[in-house]
């Protein structure tokens, strides 16, 4: 393979491996923790995470992004940006220890006051591993990350289900956090080689601040696109809702960001260093869609139709009032692969301010349709959440038609045909359901249906992506197979 594209095909393939490798531990540690726990304690965490999560964007977003989209950086850059999201991390860590017995408070939740200080250690964490993962992304080094979530995955793991068996109740999902967080942070340290140095730029800091501040306010706006919603639900309604809420968005998320943040994360440097070649970027950013929309579609269709059984399998009976968020989110998942790769293209051609002005318009429609769903009930706050992020595509992929000539019906007509096999496999696989009873069984024989009409119409069609994703993996398979030789 030529340089950069053996880099990108690596890239992906470790970073796949990496998300799948995390996202299966993860899957079977949540179901073990499921059965053992109950939603209201589920319910609680959630409460938490969304805090930990907003706070953890001024950290984790738009500086690391800075590093990896200038076209030079050096030692201070790099020094900078870390000693910059050390202090960052401090100062909002003391800001939730301190406000923990008021947000306690106002959600009638005693246990959040311990639970919110204890978590909010991660923010000092995510600080020490934030450069190591951009000098990562920068480098297309994405092995050593593949170990370092490796090794958090499989100890969290250990440490959760020992925690949940041994009656520990939220402190079993607050421990399994942490010592995911710690060990990723440790592992990432020891592999490496970076290392901060005492040196620190005013000048630096300000030139990476014009292009990352908005991207920060940008994922903050995402975000809280997101996490309102958990916090209306927490509040309006009942921790037990939002546990079965948030469960039913788990799984579905679980098959997309493998394939999604796989491509996102290696796309972004990819796109970064070709960010003065638009036709280029178009050409790298319209296989991405299809590619992952190729990948993505099938697999969302497929599992919003065994969502039920599986549901009621895994958790047993008391989580299937979760199944229709889960199927809600099944279709509106399977739009990912527009939103990530028109947003990954605007933030390597350096135009984080159109980044910014469309979480803006994102933001302000997501409000709108909260606030005239909300008294509604939480399946009406579920759909207005999928019709919101179907017509943000539309959002998203508006100025590309202008930056690299890639417009929103082209893209649209680029992943419609997966989007009709996707959904002609699910109505072959469903009426199963009608005959087959058994949920072990039933899962099996609609998933092997569901796939085997979607690939085999793909092949009977000579479809050229299939064509390509097999051409990649055996790209990479072999370049692998060099190199343990070697």
């Amino acid at each position: 393979m030529s340089g950069i594209r053996k880099k990108v095909v690596s890239g992906f393939a470790w970073q796949f491996a990496e998300r799948a490798m995390g996202q299966m531990v993860s899957f079977i540690v949540s179901v073990v923790l499921a059965r053992i726990l109950l939603p209201a304690e589920y319910g609680v965490v959630s409460v938490v995470l969304v805090f930990i999560t907003f706070a953890g964007i001024f950290i984790t977003s738009g500086f690391g992004s800075s590093l990896v989209q200038k076209k030079e950086a050096d030692d201070l850059d790099y020094s900078t940006v870390f000693y910059f999201n050390l202090l960052i991390s401090v100062v909002l860590y003391a800001l939730l220890f301190l406000g923990a017995p008021w947000l306690s408070a106002y959600f009638g939740l005693p246990s959040l006051t311990p639970a919110l200080r204890v978590m909010g250690l991660s923010l000092l964490v995510y600080a020490a591993g934030a450069v190591q993962k951009a000098y990562i992304s920068r480098m297309l080094l994405f092995k050593r990350l593949f170990w370092a979530s490796l090794a958090g995955t499989l100890l969290s793991a250990a440490v959760g289900i020992w925690m949940a068996l041994r009656g520990y109740g939220i402190w079993a999902l607050i421990a399994q956090k942490m010592t995911d967080d710690v060990t990723d942070a440790l592992v990432l340290w020891c592999t490496v080689r970076w290392r901060p140095r005492l040196m620190f730029s005013f000048s630096r800091m300000r030139e990476m601040y014009r292009y990352g501040w908005k991207l920060v306010l940008a994922a903050v706006l995402n975000t809280a696109n997101i996490k309102l919603r958990a916090f209306m639900i927490g509040k309006a309604y009942s921790v037990a809702d939002l546990a079965f809420f948030e469960k039913g968005n788990q799984y579905p998320q679980l098959v997309v960001s493998d394939i999604s943040a796989s491509i996102g994360s290696v796309l972004f440097p990819v796109l970064s260093r070709r960010q003065d070649d638009p036709a280029e970027i178009k050409r790298l950013t319209r296989r991405a869609v299809r590619t992952s929309s190729f990948l993505m579609w099938p697999g969302m269709v497929i599992l919003g139709v065994i969502a039920r059984p599986l549901v009621g399998w895994m958790l047993t009976d008391k989580w299937l009032p979760c199944v229709p968020y889960f199927q809600i989110a099944c279709f509106s998942l399977a739009f990912m692969p527009i939103h990530t790769s028109n947003l990954q293209a605007l933030k390597a051609v350096g135009r984080s301010d159109l980044f910014l002005a469309l979480e803006v318009v994102k933001t302000v429609m997501s409000l709108a349709i909260l606030v005239f769903t909300l008294p509604l009930g939480v399946p009406a706050i579920a759909l207005g959440a999928a019709a919101g992020s179907v017509l943000a595509t539309f959002v998203n992929a508006f100025p590309n038609r202008k930056r690299i000539g890639y417009a929103y019906g082209e893209q649209v007509k680029d992943i419609l045909p997966y989007m009709l096999l996707s959904a002609l496999a699910g109505a072959v696989a469903w009426p199963l359901s009608l005959a087959v009873r058994a949920p072990v069984p039933l899962m099996l024989l609609q998933a092997a249906l569901g796939f085997g009409v979607y690939f085999g119409l793909a092949k009977l069609l000579r479809m050229e992506i299939l064509t390509e994703c097999t051409s990649l993996l055996r790209e990479f398979v072999k370049s692998r197979a060099k190199q343990g030789g070697a």
